[in-house]
């Protein structure tokens, strides 16, 4: 499934919303470059790399999201799609290693800028 179906599938007439609130989660975070060193912060750098690498990727719970970005980002996601915490959670537990997966689709975490990422991530959408 691509990931624009995905978002489609678990968002509905929400999808253009979700996707802006899942960029804006991810420049929060200040883009993908953290995200390893916050993994393994958490214990997940296993989980993280493995949506990097061309490997299949690990899945990831509603609880571990909220480790790895935090309640903050997580209740800023769920507020913008105007749904509780939880919800927002598990949107982010399909979609997270999706997102991460297809802007890395040599193996490599992109060295970009976040406006540069988030450009990618929205012609992946596009395209």
């Amino acid at each position: 499934m691509s990931l624009i179906d995905e978002v489609s599938r678990l968002l509905g007439n929400k999808a253009g919303t979700g996707l802006d609130a899942l960029m804006d989660t991810l420049a929060d975070m200040g883009g993908l470059g953290d995200l390893p060193a916050r993994a393994r912060d958490q214990g997940m750098g296993e989980l993280v790399q493995s949506w990097i690498s061309p490997e299949a990727n690990l899945p990831i719970t509603p609880d571990q999201v909220q480790a790895l970005l935090g309640s903050g980002a997580v209740d800023r996601f769920a507020d913008k799609l105007g749904v509780q915490p939880g919800v927002a959670a598990r949107h982010l537990s399909s979609l997270l290693p999706q997102v991460v997966d297809s802007l890395t689709p040599t193996g490599i975490l992109p060295r970009h800028s976040v406006d540069g990422i988030l450009a990618g991530l929205g012609g992946l959408l596009r395209g």
